[in-house]
């Protein structure tokens, strides 16, 4: 009676199990139906957006399946055949997009730019990802980033009479073509404006009749890097007459009544009208007239933030103007914020960034070969002097149970001693850069690394806008292989940014720059007067920023000085010896200050040492910057809402007067 019941028992098991194959094979097509995509992806568009600090890339996405939701993925890494050939792992940056079945969305990917950060070799493939990750379809790259024409604005009543500043030719000091391109007065005021634009030309014309919100954006874009020239022509004043005096430092005498003849003592400029200015801090003129006698000796112009303005007392219209040799002259002057300052910068700070991060660990670091030392010590000695020691107490039998018992309280102590290190879990250092002004974005630096060698994240509120790595090509993997999994991943979910780092190794850290905006809730200001020469810098800091500055950095004319302690409502009178580190080359700024911490680290001064590191690396949003000062404080709020250890300095800047 059991055998027939457990056999009627099987058949029915094998009826069930035929049937519900049956169906699976002839409705499959129904039963996948809600995961079943047919979704293209195709890039419209990348850009450089230098006001908001961003490199931006421009997606679409069109569906003709079910509703889709998943990320777009611009995977980055270096062409380094020159040929757009795909090299190895890359750096990630997701975004999610939801597209209903049946239509199209764009989706634009961010990431913070570091000013001068190079994309001209950057080799881009674009990926779709469902929401578990796994890749739908993988795009071809391309070199979306490619710079090879860049192009010059023009405000001006009289534009084509300015085209002759575009070449394609070497002789004008840098390696792109420049083409002109006409700006409409009445979108300037518009966000992205000047996306595109590399140099911007004013030339004879009334800025009183452009929007406020227009003026902002140009003051703005220059203060971000970009190189302005205006020409006053018979303008004069009303040329320049609506930006701010800490921009343009400068005012008419008399109007039209001197004339030039000669500059850089060649005679091809023809002789030009041109209206008398009295020039404030602009190069090699101390409130000064540059034309003397019908020569002017240097084109006049002065840096402003990351960004230069050049103002000349005519216009650049003049038909005596030797175009080919007046174009080459205003270019070769500005070239270096036409091609953008800093342009190798990752290089340039690559040799003392690994110290840097080491010193910024301070108590968090670890001595790896020594402690290696002691295991392999331990090991090698544990055993037999254990068993000289029972021996001599007639005790050998207990050695078997002597050893594990000794080496468990090691390995314990160990493990206590290392977290008196902070080595047992993930450890961040943020630094915020923070523009006492209120203008330029929060730029936040977030140094870290975890103990373990697998992958670890970390989240970001919601007031972060962009995120990625600081020195991009840092990793970049060229012994992986070309769909390897890549080790950084900057994802854009409905939660937040999510940062993902996969080490090589225990203790391979890395630095975030995150970008926000700024706070809208600081109502507090710092100035500066500051003045250099023979190895001194004098002139004041006035902090009201409600914080109380542990040590300040004081930057003037390539020579740098550190104070402690400026409180809150304080002016402090500066007399500092100062070191120099190069005029008009921030990042020996940068090497110079990650020495002073590492001497600091060596003599164990761990809090000077994380201070002037937090400096060090809040100057690098400053270069070529002229003089500024920066404060540093301890913070206790971050962007980073995850739970890890971390400690936050707060770095206060602005540019002195």
């Amino acid at each position: 009676m059991k055998k027939r019941s457990i056999k009627k028992s099987l058949i029915a098991g094998a009826a069930v199990f035929v049937t519900t194959a049956c169906a699976f094979l002839l409705n499959s097509d129904q039963i996948f139906a809600k995961n079943k995509a047919d979704v293209e992806i195709e890039i419209e568009e990348g850009d450089v957006n230098t006001t908001q600090g961003t490199a931006e890339v421009t997606v679409s996405v069109k569906n003709d399946g079910d509703d889709f939701g998943g990320y777009v993925r611009l995977l980055i890494s270096e062409d380094r055949s020159g040929y757009n050939s795909w090299k190895g792992n890359a750096v990630a940056y997701d975004t999610y997009i939801s597209v209903a079945s049946g239509s199209t969305e764009t989706v634009t990917v961010s990431f913070s730019k570091v000013n001068g950060m190079n994309l001209d070799d950057a080799a881009i493939r674009l990926q779709l990802l469902d929401e578990k990750g796994n890749v739908l379809s993988d795009n071809k790259q391309r070199k979306i980033f490619d710079e090879s024409t860049w192009y010059y604005g023009i405000i001006s009543d009289t534009p084509a009479d300015i085209s002759y500043m575009g070449s394609s030719n070497s002789t004008y000091w840098i390696d792109q073509n420049l083409d002109a391109k006409e700006l409409d007065p009445e979108t300037l005021g518009e966000t992205g404006a000047f996306s595109g634009i590399h140099l911007l030309v004013i030339d004879n014309y009334d800025v009183s009749n452009l929007s406020d919100e227009a003026v902002k954006n140009i003051e703005n874009w220059v203060n971000s890097g970009g190189a302005l020239v205006i020409g006053t022509g018979n303008m004069e004043d009303k040329t320049f007459s609506a930006f701010s005096s800490s921009m343009i430092d400068a005012s008419v005498v008399k109007n039209g009544t001197t004339k030039i003849d000669t500059v850089y003592s060649r005679n091809n400029y023809g002789t030009i009208e041109c209206a008398d200015i009295m020039y404030g801090s602009y190069a090699n003129y101390n409130k000064s007239r540059p034309v003397t006698d019908g020569y002017i000796y240097q084109l006049p112009w002065k840096s402003y933030g990351n960004g230069a303005v050049m103002l000349l007392p005519f216009s650049l219209s003049d038909n005596d103007i030797d175009s080919y040799y007046f174009a080459s002259d205003v270019i070769s002057e500005l070239s270096s914020f036409i091609n953008g300052i800093g342009k190798n910068e990752e290089a340039q700070i690559s040799g003392n960034f690994d110290s840097l991060f080491s010193e910024l660990q301070g108590k968090n670091s670890v001595n790896l070969p020594l402690l290696r030392i002691v295991i392999v010590v331990y090991v090698a000695l544990i055993g037999p002097v254990l068993y000289l020691i029972l021996k001599k107490m007639n005790k050998r039998e207990k050695i078997w149970g002597v050893i594990p018992a000794t080496a468990l309280v090691f390995v314990g102590l160990i493990y206590l001693c290392s977290r008196g290190f902070g080595v047992s879990s993930k450890s961040l250092i943020c630094i915020r850069s923070i523009d006492a002004n209120g203008v330029m974005p929060e730029a936040t630096y977030i140094y870290g690394y975890n103990a373990k060698s697998n992958e670890w994240t970390i989240k970001l509120d919601d007031d972060a806008y962009a995120a990625g790595p600081f020195m991009m090509n840092r990793y970049y993997d060229y012994s992986s292989g070309t769909d390897s999994k890549p080790r950084v991943v900057s994802a854009r979910t409905p939660k937040g940014i999510t940062l993902s780092y996969t080490p090589k190794e225990v203790f391979d850290g890395i630095c975030y720059r995150a970008l926000s905006d700024p706070d809208k809730e600081f109502d507090g200001s710092l100035t500066a007067e500051l003045s250099s020469g023979y190895s001194v810098i004098s002139g004041t800091v006035t902090n009201d920023t409600g914080f109380d500055f542990d040590r300040v950095l004081v930057v003037c004319d390539g020579e740098y000085a550190v104070i402690d302690d400026v409180e809150d409502g304080e002016e402090v009178e500066i007399d500092e010896r100062s070191e120099d580190f190069g005029m008009g080359s921030g990042y020996n700024l940068y090497s110079r200050l990650s020495g002073d911490a590492r001497s600091a680290f060596y003599d164990k001064k761990y809090d000077e040492c994380r201070e002037i590191a937090a400096l060090a690396t809040a100057a690098v949003d400053l270069n070529g910057h002229t003089a500024f000062v920066i404060g540093v404080t301890k913070s206790k709020g971050s962007i980073v809402t995850s739970g890890e250890k971390k400690d936050v300095y707060a770095c206060y800047y602005t540019d002195a007067n």
